[in-house]
């Protein structure tokens, strides 16, 4: 009978070479038998943290080489991995993994909003609407959302039924479609459901909508790796699924920090001058352009121009497809 099998109320060896799982000898760092590492609890704490980071995040010599390779070499760690060289790279579910989690956090630690939401009486001197801006505007009363709010501009305040009611009165005097009679209360419009649900929402809390609509904003991007993953397949249909998937981890994986890093400083150039915020803007969009084009090259052995004419293909219905998954979740969220 080996050790592995011994009935559980059997004892077995103990001491430094003896597995503390099920016995067996040890010979090395890690046990033969059931491949348990022979390294006990008994140790500071900084180390364990350590031993999370590394099991979880793995953070080693690999960790950087798929990261650095992410933007030096798009596409390079996709091909090695589908050709089976994947003792060198990172697992593209553990590196996207990471990536979003940076991501979300990062927006919370700079104060930037990526999702903001402005509404008040048009009066109000925070309501002056700027290029980033899109809502409706009708009587006394400005709704509208803004992209990657600073934090220094200020959060969104409640405002009465009465102010809200007249605003959507107006609304149906030029033939908006926002119900007929207009609700008398706030709870016939919450229970009217659709754009007046909404309406009814954003003022009587719209600090509570704003951070659902952000927390459906990062839902969304889960979804759009899958997404992602689909418009490939629409565009290179040889290729198999988990080329695909494999691929959209991964550039996800690249995109997002690049999206983080010139936003936030598009967002924060502002306060120096409009033409450094834009620059910034736009060389984060050419980067991630260039992300995508080149790694279409190197999985798919694409050519240059192949790959181009993909790109923006890809990227449109991609845009399209974001607005269309996050808008979505954020109605089911909010409403």
């Amino acid at each position: 009978m080996t050790e592995a099998s011994r009935p559980s109320g059997q004892t077995h060896p103990s001491g430094d070479d003896a597995c503390a799982n099920c016995g067996a000898p040890l010979s090395g760092q890690f046990c033969g038998q059931c491949g348990q590492s022979r390294t006990t609890l008994n140790r500071p704490v900084r180390a364990l943290a350590k031993d999370f980071l590394d099991g979880f995040f793995s953070l080693d010599q690999r960790f950087w080489k798929t990261v650095l390779g992410l933007f030096t070499r798009p596409g390079t760690a996709t091909r090695s991995f589908l050709d089976g060289r994947r003792a060198s790279f990172t697992p593209p579910v553990r590196l996207y993994v990471v990536a979003a989690l940076v991501f979300v956090l990062a927006f919370q630690v700079s104060g930037i909003t990526p999702l903001g939401l402005a509404s008040g009486l048009r009066s109000a001197p925070h309501l002056a609407q700027t290029e980033a801006q899109v809502g409706l505007s009708a009587g006394e009363l400005d709704v509208f959302l803004v992209l990657f709010r600073p934090p220094w501009e200020p959060e969104p305040q409640p405002l009465s039924w009465d102010e809200v009611r007249a605003t959507i009165a107006d609304l149906a005097e030029t033939g908006e479609n926002v119900g007929d009679p207009v609700p008398e209360t706030e709870a016939e419009a919450l229970a009217d459901g659709g754009f007046l649900a909404l309406i009814a929402r954003i003022s009587r809390d719209p600090a509570g909508v704003e951070r659902q609509a952000n927390l459906a904003l990062n839902q969304a991007v889960l979804v759009m790796v899958i997404i992602f993953a689909l418009l490939n397949m629409m565009l290179h249909p040889r290729a198999k699924l988990i080329t695909h998937v494999i691929h959209s981890l991964y550039l996800h994986a690249a995109a997002l920090p690049v999206i983080l890093v010139s936003a936030v400083a598009s967002v924060y150039a502002q306060a120096i001058h409009l033409w450094p915020s834009i620059a910034l803007g736009l060389l984060g969009l050419f980067s991630v352009l260039y992300l995508v084009w080149r790694a279409d090259c190197v999985v798919y052995g694409s050519s240059w121009w192949g790959a181009s004419l993909r790109v923006f293909t890809v990227l449109i219905l991609y845009a399209l497809s974001f607005m269309f998954v996050a808008v979505g979740l954020i109605f089911l969220i909010v409403l």
